[in-house]
């Protein structure tokens, strides 16, 4: 972790963002109160705990998960854009992302790097192509590693079947589905590649 990322510490409200430091100061923290502040994406979130500092989000706790508003602001304010990039597994949703990128470092070619990349208009795009990456859906057995097949790594393994979802676009139960909770619906199980990221996917030029 850079110097840079440790300005910023992990906020939680229904997953894992960030705050700058400097949004802690009595001064500019319009809460008041040491154990809340604004997150970068502009939502009051409550400071985690010791345990979960200085914010990382290449180490995010498995039980939220990321804001990529967050996430995406951090990493261009801090010149690791191209970390974050490679955390984008789907080869369509990183190739996106990377055209807008490219496509806005085209255009403004005059900028400094300090400036590039934190435009808001520019992060807007990259944070949808991010949230609405495919995620590869499997069965109970495969997903908990009980299954039979013999692939490497997981679970699931690289043999483990399955489909691609959108997270974003889908529905998954709630806490009222007690251990089924993160589930995906059959009612509203939107398939991927969906048509939020095919369309801002054409206009960059970018085909699976």
């Amino acid at each position: 972790m850079t110097t840079e990322t440790r300005r910023f510490l992990t906020g939680v409200l229904n997953g894992w963002h960030a705050v700058e430091t400097r949004a802690l100061d009595p001064e500019t923290n319009t809460p008041g109160c040491a154990a809340h502040a604004w997150s970068v994406c502009d939502k009051l979130v409550r400071v985690a705990k010791d345990e979960y500092q200085p914010y990382d989000p290449a180490v995010v706790p498995g039980s939220y998960d990321p804001c990529q508003a967050c996430l995406w602001t951090v990493a261009a304010r801090t010149g690791t854009l191209d970390a974050a990039l490679a955390r984008l597994a789907d080869p369509l949703a990183h190739d996106t992302a990377a055209a807008i990128l490219n496509e806005f470092a085209r255009l403004h070619a005059d900028l400094d790097d300090a400036h590039l990349m934190d435009d808001p208009a520019t992060l807007q795009l990259v944070v949808q192509v991010a949230r609405h990456a495919p995620v590869l859906l499997v069965t109970e057995e495969c997903a908990e590693g009980e299954c039979d097949h013999l692939g490497t790594g997981g679970p699931p393994c690289a043999d483990c079947p399955g489909s691609l979802a959108c997270r974003a676009c889908s529905l998954q139960e709630g806490s009222w589905a007690g251990e089924w909770e993160g589930m995906y619906r059959t009612e509203c199980t939107i398939p991927a590649p969906c048509a939020v990221l095919l369309r801002i996917a054409e206009h960059f030029g970018v085909t699976q």
